[in-house]
């Protein structure tokens, strides 16, 4: 039950309740939600980590199974089944074991965090050499909220709000009041929002907190002597929960202090071990710094920035590691699957408070707002999967496939929305919101991966509302939930295309102060004006979804597990699942409008190497090569059956005998898009859906996917062969492509034309010249202007400098305080980069430069060049120049230190100087000078500055003059550019007399004479 009553309370003054007996109450069945985020993710796979760890240990001390709720669990073997088509599993093996129990280490020892700073922007952790739990914070000033006789109880899921009266800072702000939520934890701000649940989703979100447990406790149903005690002094703030219960039963208890002193650290104090999936620790809330997770017995040793904390578990009646119970499913089954759905009929719930929750496996969909992301390895994936669902105990759902979940009953949820809900979540709901005032968060609720509850996704299994005007102005009502996936649904999931979204769904929210994180309901009423948008302001703020609904995915391979306790079942389970199974495939299609297939048969499928889509050029043949998981003595004759024109492929084929695949051959005939479904003749396995683009060749762009750096010795074949990926907008590989590589310094390239392969990609050796760096150039034959990509090639990775230059007239030497360029061999350690503000860094790309000892500030990188000021404090006749990036130290590089070195910026094609006509801010070639008019001349290396003084800047230590035409110009400042580094300043006047004309400028200072460059004069 997660709505919370606010109470204010000034000072230390709490109104006390009455504690209500456990034995009096009936508990109500709480709404659960679902559990899908980020951080669910990220959970999960810490679990998991910790899970693997805890068994590899038992296994080492000799233990091969273990006692847990009431059964042995097997910890080397994990037996399945198949009955039907649903895979039975048992809890072996790990897939079910309590994964990272509190520790008993952490009994009576507690965990301080230690502010690093006065501000608390950082913390450091270590045991507190003062580990006794506080008795007197139990006593008298202490208050106990729960305390029997009080006038007001404080009950499940409450909170208050007290004084604190002594500044606390955390992560960076100060507090004075803190909130007492029942919990397990403290908030700063406010107390944890209404609706909300205690996955480590909430920890990360919301306001500030402090989680000494955070479990789900009803002080109401604790017993005699429970209580939630509240001690504060001038110098330290404890709070207490002693023997209070946990909602589920009232023999589950925690007993734990938290201590705030008025430095600012914080200490946690346990004197049991609490039983539950819980996050103990410190977040700053709001999503806000990093969120990796640690372990309290092995604290790390540097301070910590973002959330501290550790996610503990020992569920008693086990868990579910939803990774492990992945790696098992594909020791006997083929990874032809798009989603594996866990159910157990064990009890074991999801979460705390969840009712499932989804986690994305692979995704390469973009467009949509999720990540592109490969957690493959950690589930034992090595083809296809791309998403897990634990879909939680089968015990809460109903009979019926249509019928209510309880727990989900004010959503009006069923088996089959919860399920095509978690199924969504593959692809759902991630996407930001372009509007007048920028990229907006507007159109996201919960955990920002389900839809606003202010915005009317048209009934979305995603949650939101389906939302209409009540004809009142600024007044709206919900309709009925969990209806569909709506039309914008649909375009992010790749079925339809963004023309055909807004037509049946109206696209807007209701700017209102109502939670965007409510559950769906039906008869909700929204006050606020309506904020209209299309589905260009989703694509403007997440860019388009690719591969687009022309080419992507439309058949889904479903896997249903049932975990059991030995791989057996009732047979009452098995028909309940089954009755889920078979209801979604239909209820899937019905959903998408037709334009989606959910596949949920264990039956075997028939797979491609180029699915889900790929791409020909006209007039090309490609290789479609249709593969059986594993061969046996039988031919398998297939049907293969094109859509559309744009491609042609026989009717039929067969894979012999003794085989596992065959290769058809695909013919490019028009450009378009042609699915292709392939299917064993006599129903055996799944079929397969490929869809085959043609578009020509100057739609495709090219990729270095080996890179654009190599190494190789001279007139030798570099390290790595050059491998290009050809694709188009929609990534999809393209088959039979020309492509050529030709080198520039000499050398040659085998072959020197080559044909990309079914992934799209071509592959060539390459033997270089006598040049260092040699140069090669990479294209589409048919289309080289926009596809060709620069190769180099190096003899060393080592960084080398082979000159040192002015920055302007790149002539030898470098100045103290001026802007000069290095040119070299492997100076960028194969990257690019360029400063984007100031102060400029003295790193970039992971590449430094010293002058004479002391670091460069750097304004850009790459592998041929760098850009940097030549530090003030440098003196003497030479600059000892050394270079350092991530593959080595450059010898050292000795160039001339000039005191003086002018030089002004040009362009290199006209020779035009970086001269503006004063106050246009233009060059001559675009707004000429004037006779009698001031021009503005930049350039650098005109030595030491005189210091400025107020709105005056720093002037050049050396007089400045410059001649134009051979003619004095009258200068009236030289000095630092203003808002620059390295760059100076000259203001000079052209002399009145001066005909139109282009003219030679040059600069004078200390017997030295700058490059000459072009100026143009024109007439008054």
């Amino acid at each position: 039950m997660l709505f919370r009553r606010f109470l204010s309370l000034v000072g230390a003054v709490a109104v006390l309740a009455a504690a209500v007996s456990a034995q009096s109450q009936n508990r109500v069945l709480k709404p659960l939600v679902c559990g899908t985020s980020p951080a669910t993710q990220r959970q999960e796979e810490f679990l998991h980590r910790r899970a693997t760890e805890r068994r590899a240990a038992l296994l080492r001390a000799g233990r091969t199974s273990i006692a847990g709720a009431g059964r042995i669990v097997d910890l080397q073997r994990n037996a399945t089944a198949v009955s039907g088509d649903i895979l039975l599993m048992s809890t072996g093996a790990g897939v079910s074991l309590a994964r990272n129990p509190f520790p008993e280490t952490l009994v009576n020892r507690g965990i301080q965090f230690r502010p690093a700073n006065a501000a608390a922007t950082a913390y450091q952790l270590d045991a507190p050499a003062e580990t006794a739990y506080r008795e007197d914070a139990l006593l008298p000033p202490a208050i106990n909220l729960i305390q029997a006789g009080q006038p007001e109880s404080f009950t499940d899921d409450d909170a208050r709000e007290f004084a604190l009266p002594f500044p606390f800072p955390f992560y960076g702000k100060t507090y004075n009041t803190i909130f007492v939520n029942s919990n397990g934890f403290l908030s700063f701000e406010e107390a944890s929002p209404a609706g909300s649940n205690l996955e480590y989703s909430d920890f990360l979100s919301g306001p500030p907190k402090i989680m000494g447990a955070g479990l789900d406790l009803d002080p109401s149903l604790s017993p005699a002597g429970a209580g939630i005690y509240v001690f504060i002094t001038d110098s330290e703030a404890i709070f207490s929960w002693v023997k209070v219960s946990q909602y589920i039963s009232q023999s589950l208890q925690v007993d734990f202090q938290v201590r705030l002193a008025t430095d600012g650290s914080i200490r946690i104090f346990h004197r049991r071990a609490p039983l539950g999936l819980f996050v103990m620790g410190i977040s700053p809330g709001h999503n806000a710094g990093a969120t990796d997770l640690i372990s309290f017995a092995q604290p790390p040793s540097q301070e910590q920035t973002g959330s501290i904390a550790e996610i503990f578990s020992d569920v008693t009646n086990g868990e579910i590691d939803i990774a492990r119970a992945a790696q098992v499913f594909f020791q006997s089954q083929p990874d032809d699957y798009d989603y594996l759905v866990f159910y157990n009929n064990l009890g074991i719930p999801a979460g705390q408070g969840v009712v499932a929750y989804e986690i994305t496996v692979r995704n390469q969909v973009s467009g949509n707002g999720d990540e592109l992301t490969d957690r493959s390895e950690v589930f034992g994936s090595k083809n296809r999967m791309q998403a897990v669902l634990n879909l939680g105990p089968l015990s809460q759902y109903p009979q019926s496939p249509t019928d209510l979940v309880a727990a989900r009953a004010g959503s009006e949820d069923t088996p089959l929305t919860v399920l095509a809900h978690e199924a969504g979540h593959r692809f759902l709901a991630f996407p930001l919101l372009e509007e007048p005032g920028g990229i907006t968060w507007n159109l996201l609720g919960r955990g920002d991966v389900h839809w606003s509850s202010n915005f009317n996704s048209g009934g979305s299994f995603l949650e939101g509302n389906a939302i209409s005007s009540t004809g009142k102005l600024d007044e709206f009502v919900t309709g009925a939930p969990n209806t569909r996936y709506s039309e914008v649904d649909r375009y992010l999931m790749g079925l339809i295309g963004r023309e055909a979204v807004g037509i049946e769904q109206q696209l807007y929210y209701v700017d209102t102060s109502a939670s965007r994180l409510r559950a769906p309901r039906r008869g909700q009423f929204l006050f606020g004006p309506a904020r209209n948008f299309s589905i260009f302001n989703i694509i403007a703020a997440n860019g388009p979804r690719i591969p687009d609904h022309t080419v992507s995915q439309k058949r889904f391979r479903f896997a249903f597990v049932l975990i059991t306790n030995d791989a057996t079942a009732p047979q009452a389970d098995l028909d309940k699942l089954n009755g889920f199974r078979t209801a979604f495939e239909s209820f899937f299609r019905e959903k998408t409008a037709n334009l989606a297939i959910a596949d949920t048969s264990l039956k075997p499928g028939l797979s491609a190497n180029v699915f889900p889509a790929a791409g020909l050029i006209p007039g090309a043949q490609g290789q479609l090569e249709v593969r059986r998981a594993v061969a046996t003595s039988s031919e398998l004759p297939l049907r293969i059956e094109v859509t559309g024109d744009a491609v042609t492929a026989p009717a039929a084929a067969v894979i012999p005998a003794n085989a596992a695949s065959v290769t058809i051959a695909v013919n490019a005939a028009n450009t378009g898009v042609s699915p292709i479904t392939i299917s064993a003749t006599d129903g055996s396995y799944l079929p397969e859906t490929v869809n085959m683009a043609v578009r020509n060749v100057s739609e495709l762009q090219l990729a270095v996917v080996s890179g654009t750096r190599y190494q190789a010795p001279l007139h030798g074949e570099t390290t790595t062969p050059v491998t290009v990926h050809v694709s188009d907008g929609n990534r999809l590989p393209y088959e039979g492509v020309e492509v050529r590589l030709e080198p520039s310094t000499g050398g040659s390239a085998n072959p020197p034309v080559a044909f990309t392969d079914a992934r799209g990609e071509a592959t060539f050796r390459w033997t270089v010249g006598d040049g260092d760096p040699n140069r090669a150039s990479v294209f589409l034959a048919a289309n080289r202007g926009s596809s060709e990509k620069s190769l180099i090639a190096v003899e060393a990775l080592v960084p080398k400098v082979l000159a040192a230059t002015n920055g302007a007239s790149f002539t030898a030497g470098v100045s103290p305080g001026s802007l000069a360029t290095l040119f070299g061999v492997s100076l960028g350690a194969g990257q690019s980069a360029e400063a984007s503000s100031q102060p400029l860094p003295i790193e970039l790309a992971g590449t430094s430069v010293t002058v004479n000892g002391v670091r460069a500030a750097l304004l850009f990188v790459n592998d041929l060049q760098i850009n940097f000021v030549t530090p003030l404090s440098n003196a003497g006749d030479t600059a000892r120049i050394v270079v350092e990036t991530a593959e080595g130290v450059s010898s050292v590089f000795e160039a001339p230190l000039l005191a003086s070195d002018p030089a002004i910026f040009f362009d290199s094609g006209s020779n035009v100087g970086a001269v503006l006509r004063s106050g246009s801010g233009e060059k001559t070639d675009r707004v000429p000078a004037l006779p009698g008019a001031f021009v503005e001349i930049f350039a650098t290396g005109l030595g030491p500055l005189l210091p400025g003084g107020r709105g005056v800047p720093p002037r050049t230590e050396m007089p400045v003059s410059a001649t134009i035409d051979g003619q004095p110009m009258l200068v009236d400042y030289a000095g630092v550019a203003p808002g620059f580094v390295g760059l100076y300043q000259v203001n000079a006047k052209v002399p009145e007399d001066l005909a139109p004309g282009v003219y030679a400028l040059r600069l004078h200072q200390g017997g030295k004479e700058s490059n000459s460059v072009n100026v143009i004069v024109g007439s008054r």
